[in-house]
C-alpha cells in the first residue's frame, strides 16, 4: 500500500490559523471548555422540564427575573453572601432554574445584555453559579434559597421544578399568584429570545459534545470562526452588506459558552473588533436562497480560502428540525392508568409478573455489553482533486475519476466522483465532491482509488483499439463490446492509476489531542498520482443492534423441520408452526421465532387443528446443530391471546396479548378502512425499571418528514430518569420484519411485540408485509462469515455537506440498486445484502416441493399418492396446503384432487387437478 502524509496545503492558510489560535489565551480556554460541557448538562435539564416552554410559565420567569434575581445577582456581585447566610462550603448564588433559563438566553445577546446592565445597576452582572465540586452542589443551592427568602419573603425560590410540566393543579395554582407583568423597561423580548433557543439542545444532543477532544478541535475552530470574522470586518467596503458568518453547531457551542461569561467575552471581543461582538439568531430561515442560507455558503468559501480546509466537520452539522413531542409517561397518565388497572383483571394473578422478562435479562447473552458490540461514528470526506495526471492522448478523449470504498464489510459503498477531463493548464483535475456518512468500525476505513477512463470510437463491428502510449499498466475494466456495423459507438476502457486506504485507526477515534477532532487535509500518495481529499470524524459511541426476521421452513412440536422426503412408513410429524430466523447485522442467528396458529392447521383432521385459542408465538434461542443447521433451542419467552368471552367477540376489531407470562399486555386496534396501513397499539406492564410506550410510526430520533410511511413502524419508547419526556429504544419496520434496538432494551421483547401485531394484523385480513424484502428465506449456505458484508456498516447521511461539494454518484451499479443500497434505511435493502433466498410472489419457504408443507402438509416421494391435504399417518401433498393436493415440478395436475378448502393445484408447466369446494386449478403454462 503506498505511503501517506498529512501536509500544509497552502503555508499562508497555516499562517492564517497559528494567528487564529493565539485568540483568548491558554488560561481560558479550560473555562470554555468546562463551560461548554456545563452548557449541554444544562439545556438537558431544560428540555426535561417541559414547564419553561408554556407561554404563561415564560412570562412569570421573565418577571422574577427582571424584579428579583438580577436584583439580587447585582447586591452578590458586590457584597456576596451575608455571613448568617453562608455555609461551610457555599461560594456561589444559584439561581432558580426558571430565572436560569431566562438569565441563559439573555446573555446571548451581549450588546443588549451589557446595555441592560450597565442601565440598571452601572456594572455588567457575571457571578459564577455553578459549583465546580459536586460536593458544594447542595449548599451552594441551600445558601442561595435562604439569600432568596430573606430578600423576598412573600416571593418562593422554586417556580419551577425540574421535570415539571405545568399541568397539574398546584402548579396552576403557584403560578396564577405571581406576577407576569415587568415593573422594568425590557431592551429585549426575552420570551421570543427562550423560544429560539430552547431547539438548539437538539442540535447539540450527541454525545461527543460533551467529549473534551471534540471540543478541543471545537476551541480551535472557534478561534478561527473569530479571525474569519476580523478579517472580513477590515477587508469589507463602506458599500458592502453587514458582515454573516455562519457558525456550525460545534463553534456555535463554544460561542455561546463564551458569552456566558460576559465580561470577559466583552473583554476579548472589543480587544479583536474594537466593539461587542452581537451574537443575531434571529434568523431561522434554512431554505434556498435566504440570507442564512447563502451567507453559509459564503462562510464555506471564506474558510477554504482563508485556513485551507473544509469548513463543514462531522457531528456539527444542522439535524434538521427538533421532533415532535410525544405523550407523557404512561405512570402520569390518568387514562393510560384506568387502562392498566382493567388490564390487570385479565392477568393471571391480578398484577403484572415481571420475572420473566428479568430473568432474560440476566440470562441473555445477546443484551449483555460485550455480545454485541458495534461502534459507530460521523465521516464528513470530500475529494478535492488530483495532481500528477497522465499527460492527454491525442487519439483518446480521456477522463478521470475517483472510487470510494470501505475497507471490509460493505460492498454496497462503492461510490464514483463525475468523471472529468484533466484541466488544460496542467497536470490536475479537481471534483469536489463530498461524503457524509455513518459509519461502523468494522469497516476499518475507506479505499480510495483513481480512475482512468479512455474513450474511443469504433467504426467497424469487432475492432478495438487499446492504448500503448500510457505508462501505466493496462488494466480494461469492462470488455469492450460489438458494434453494429458502420455504427459509432463510444466505447471505453478503465485503468486505476493508483490505489491507498485510510484505515480508520489512524484518524485516532479516541484520541484526546484536538488536532485529530478538526477537519484535516491530507494528501494520498498514489505513486505518481497526488490525491488531495479532506476528512473529519466524531468519537465513537456504542451503536444500536441490528435484527431481522427471514422466513424458515416449517417446524413441528419438536421444534424439527418437516421432511422435504419422507418414506411411506415414517411417523407422522405432529404440530404445524411458522418459524423465521433472526440474525444480526453480520447474518449471525440469535433467536428463533416459532409461531402456532388456526391458520396454519386450518382444514387439518381433528388431532393436529389448532383453534385460535391456541394461537401462541415462543422466542428461543439460535442453536447451530450439524452441517450449520439453525434450529430452536430453549424458549425464553411467549406471547398468548387473551380469549375472555370479550376478547372472543371482539377478535375482529381488537386483540389483546399476553407478553412474557403476563410481564405486558399488548393492545392491537384493527385500522380504519381508509387507513388500513396505520397501526393502532398499546403497551402497558413492567418490562424493565422504566415505564413504556409503543407509539405509531418513525418518533423522536427516528423521526422523518415522510408520513406516507407511518403505519409501517412503531417506536419503543422509554420514560427513564434522564429522559423524562421519554426516549426512543427501538425501531420495528414491520414491513421488513427488521429491528433498531439501541443497547439497554430487550431484543426479546421487540420480536414478541412485532410477532403478536403481525398475528393481529393477519386476523384482521390486512396484510402487513407490504414490501417485497420480506418474502425471503433464510439459507445457511448463504451466511456471511464475519469478514463478509455487514448490514448497517455504513449509512450515508444526507444534507451534511453544503452545495459546494457536489454530490457523488451513488455507485457503479445500476441506479435503482445504487439507491436501494446507499440512499434507503438499511432496513429497506433487498436480498443482494442478506444471507436469504429471493421467493416469488406466492411463494413460502422452498420451491413448489415444500409449498403444502407451509400449510401443513408434507412432501411425500410418490407423487401419485398426493392426497388433497394430509392424511392421518403422512401428510400432503408436494402442493398441498390448505387449497388442495399440488402437480409435479413439470408435470400434469396434482394426483390428490382437490384441497379441503380450495381446489386442486395444477402443475408448474402442466394441467391442473380436480376440485373439492374450490374448483381445478390451471397449469402454470
Amino acid at each position: 500500500m503506498s505511503e501517506r502524509k498529512s501536509v500544509e496545503i497552502i503555508s499562508d492558510a497555516q499562517l492564517n490559523w497559528n494567528t487564529a489560535q493565539s485568540f483568548l489565551g491558554s488560561k481560558f480556554d479550560a473555562d470554555l471548555i468546562a463551560s461548554a460541557k456545563e452548557q449541554v448538562r444544562f439545556l438537558a435539564l431544560v428540555k426535561k422540564t417541559p414547564a419553561l416552554r408554556r407561554p404563561e410559565v415564560l412570562k412569570c420567569a421573565i418577571h422574577r427575573y427582571w424584579n428579583n434575581y438580577l436584583p439580587l445577582a447585582a447586591k452578590f456581585q458586590s457584597k456576596g453572601f451575608p455571613d448568617a447566610v453562608l455555609s461551610k462550603t457555599g461560594a456561589h448564588f444559584v439561581p432558580p432554574l426558571d430565572c436560569a433559563w431566562i438569565w441563559h438566553c439573555h446573555k446571548l445577546s451581549p450588546v443588549r445584555y451589557a446595555s441592560d446592565c450597565r442601565r440598571l445597576f452601572g456594572e455588567i452582572i457575571d457571578i459564577r453559579t455553578i459549583p465546580s465540586e459536586g460536593t458544594e452542589i447542595n449548599n451552594s443551592e441551600r445558601d442561595s434559597c435562604t439569600l432568596w427568602q430573606m430578600e423576598y419573603p412573600d416571593e418562593p425560590y422554586h417556580l419551577v421544578q425540574p421535570w415539571e410540566d405545568g399541568t397539574s393543579m398546584e402548579f396552576q395554582n403557584s403560578l396564577n399568584r405571581t406576577p407576569k407583568e415587568s415593573s422594568l423597561i425590557e431592551s429585549y423580548n426575552l420570551e421570543d429570545a427562550a423560544a429560539r433557543q430552547a431547539p438548539f439542545y437538539f442540535q447539540v444532543q450527541r454525545s461527543w459534545f460533551t467529549d473534551d477532544g471534540y471540543l478541543e478541535g471545537a476551541l480551535q475552530r472557534y478561534k478561527g470562526y473569530l479571525f474569519l470574522i476580523q478579517q472580513s470586518l477590515e477587508n469589507r467596503m463602506a458599500k458592502d452588506r453587514p458582515v454573516f458568518i455562519v457558525p456550525t453547531y460545534d463553534i456555535d457551542l463554544i460561542w455561546h459558552s463564551h458569552q456566558l461569561h460576559p465580561i470577559a467575552y466583552a473583554r476579548h471581543t472589543r480587544a479583536l473588533f474594537g466593539t461587542i461582538l452581537d451574537h443575531d439568531d434571529t434568523d431561522t430561515d434554512r431554505g434556498e436562497g435566504a440570507k442564512l442560507h447563502s451567507s453559509f455558503l459564503e462562510t464555506c468559501d471564506k474558510w477554504w480560502a482563508t485556513f485551507g480546509t473544509v469548513y463543514e466537520r462531522a457531528g456539527a452539522m444542522y439535524r434538521g428540525p427538533e421532533p415532535q413531542p410525544i405523550p407523557q409517561s404512561p405512570d402520569n397518565d390518568p387514562k393510560a392508568l384506568e387502562e392498566e388497572r382493567r388490564l390487570l383483571e385479565f392477568t393471571y394473578k391480578g398484577r403484572w409478573n415481571s420475572s420473566s422478562f428479568d430473568s432474560h435479562m440476566e440470562s441473555c447473552a445477546e443484551d449483555s455489553p460485550d455480545a454485541y458490540l458495534r461502534s459507530i461514528f460521523q465521516v464528513h470526506l470530500v475529494v478535492l482533486g488530483a495532481r500528477n495526471l497522465p499527460h492527454p492522448s491525442t487519439r483518446f478523449k480521456e477522463k478521470f475519476c475517483v472510487r470510494v470504498t470501505t475497507i471490509k464489510n460493505c460492498k454496497a459503498l462503492r461510490t464514483y466522483s463525475a468523471a472529468i477531463k484533466r484541466s488544460p493548464f496542467g497536470d490536475h483535475a479537481e471534483w469536489n465532491y463530498g461524503l457524509a456518512m455513518e459509519a461502523e468500525r468494522g469497516t476499518e476505513g475507506l479505499q480510495f482509488e483513481v480512475c482512468y477512463h479512455r474513450f474511443r470510437k469504433e467504426l467497424f463491428a469487432g475492432r478495438c483499439f487499446p492504448s500503448k502510449s500510457s505508462p501505466y499498466n493496462y488494466r480494461p475494466h469492462n470488455i469492450v463490446k460489438y458494434g453494429s456495423p458502420m455504427k459509432k459507438n463510444e466505447k471505453s476502457d478503465t485503468q486505476i492509476l493508483g490505489k491507498v486506504s485510510i484505515p480508520w485507526s489512524d484518524l485516532k477515534l479516541h484520541s484526546s489531542k484536538p488536532d485529530q477532532w478538526t477537519t484535516k487535509s491530507m494528501v494520498l500518495d498514489l505513486l505518481p498520482v497526488k490525491l488531495d481529499i479532506s476528512i473529519s470524524v466524531t468519537p465513537s459511541q456504542p451503536g444500536p443492534k441490528l435484527l431481522r426476521a427471514l422466513r424458515s421452513p416449517v417446524t413441528d412440536d419438536s421444534c424439527k423441520r418437516i421432511a422435504r422426503d419422507i418414506d411411506s412408513d415414517a411417523p407422522l410429524q405432529s404440530g404445524r408452526w411458522t418459524t423465521k430466523i433472526v440474525v444480526n447485522y453480520t447474518g449471525e442467528p440469535l433467536y428463533v421465532i416459532r409461531t402456532r396458529s388456526a391458520h396454519l392447521a386450518s382444514g387439518a383432521p381433528a388431532s393436529l387443528q389448532c383453534t385460535w385459542e391456541d394461537t401462541i408465538v415462543q422466542i428461543h434461542q439460535a442453536e447451530c446443530v450439524s452441517d450449520g443447521v439453525t434450529t430452536a433451542g430453549a424458549a425464553i419467552a411467549t406471547a398468548k391471546p387473551l380469549v375472555s368471552e370479550f376478547h372472543k367477540a371482539e377478535k375482529d376489531q381488537v386483540q389483546q396479548w399476553s407478553l412474557l407470562n403476563d410481564g405486558a399486555i399488548l393492545t392491537v386496534r384493527k385500522p380504519p378502512n381508509d387507513r388500513p396501513g396505520n397501526l393502532d397499539c398499546e403497551i402497558h406492564g413492567r418490562c424493565g425499571p422504566h415505564p413504556m410506550r409503543l407509539l405509531s410510526g418513525r418518533r423522536i430520533d427516528y423521526a422523518t418528514a415522510d408520513e406516507t410511511s407511518t403505519g409501517k413502524f412503531l417506536t419503543l419508547v422509554r420514560y427513564t430518569p434522564d429522559a423524562p419526556r421519554g426516549k426512543a429504544t427501538a425501531l420495528l419496520s414491520l414491513s421488513s420484519a427488521c429491528f433498531e434496538i439501541m443497547p439497554g432494551e430487550s431484543s426479546v421483547l421487540v420480536l414478541v411485540i412485532c410477532s403478536a401485531v403481525n398475528m393481529s394484523m393477519h386476523d384482521f385480513g390486512i396484510p402487513i408485509h407490504s414490501n417485497n424484502s420480506i418474502n425471503y428465506c433464510y439459507s445457511e449456505e448463504r451466511i456471511p462469515d464475519r469478514n463478509g458484508d455487514q448490514i448497517g456498516a455504513i449509512r450515508v447521511l444526507r444534507n451534511q455537506l453544503s452545495a459546494k461539494w457536489s454530490t457523488p454518484l451513488p455507485s457503479d451499479v445500476p441506479e435503482v440498486q445504487a439507491i436501494r443500497a446507499l440512499y434507503q434505511p438499511w432496513w429497506q435493502l433487498g436480498g443482494d445484502f442478506w444471507p436469504v433466498e429471493a421467493l416469488g410472489q406466492g411463494q413460502t419457504c422452498w420451491p413448489a416441493a415444500c409449498a403444502g408443507a407451509a400449510c401443513g402438509g408434507n412432501r411425500r416421494r410418490p407423487a401419485y399418492k398426493a392426497s388433497s391435504y394430509y392424511d392421518e399417518r403422512r401428510g400432503g401433498g408436494a402442493g398441498g396446503g390448505c387449497r388442495g393436493g399440488g402437480g409435479g415440478a413439470c408435470g400434469g395436475g396434482g394426483g390428490g384432487g382437490g384441497g379441503a378448502c380450495g381446489g386442486g393445484g395444477g402443475g408448474a408447466c402442466g394441467g391442473g387437478g380436480g376440485g373439492g369446494c374450490g374448483g381445478g386449478g390451471g397449469g402454470g403454462c
